[in-house]
């Protein structure tokens, strides 16, 4: 079970990468209508020694279960950084005495 969620979850991540990739090639293709898509791709792939031998763009449809997993991904991301910030705050008993020492 653990593996499998782990799996899921890793797919979810790649899913949300490719989408928001999708998107940001979508944009410089609007951008840069003049050129082909591929070329755009090229370009930025470039700087990653990738060779991209073939590439389509399509509207993809993501099912309901996938959303409430990204808003389940994106919950547990807010409540890891909260938690983060709650570990580095000082402790509320030694706020309160320098609080008292500046006001005293």
């Amino acid at each position: 079970m653990v593996i499998s969620l782990a799996l899921f979850t890793l797919y979810a991540a790649v899913l949300i990468l490719i989408v928001s990739t999708l998107k940001i090639l979508r944009d410089y293709e609007r951008r840069l209508s003049h050129l082909s898509p591929s070329i755009v791709v090229e370009v930025q792939t470039t700087s990653w020694s990738v060779k991209v031998v073939s590439l389509g763009i399509q509207d993809i449809a993501l099912t309901e279960n996938m959303f409430r997993l990204i808003a389940e991904q994106a919950e547990a991301e807010r409540y890891r950084r909260a938690r983060a910030m709650y570990a580095e705050r000082p402790p509320l008993h030694l706020v309160d005495t320098v609080d008292q020492r500046r006001l005293g």
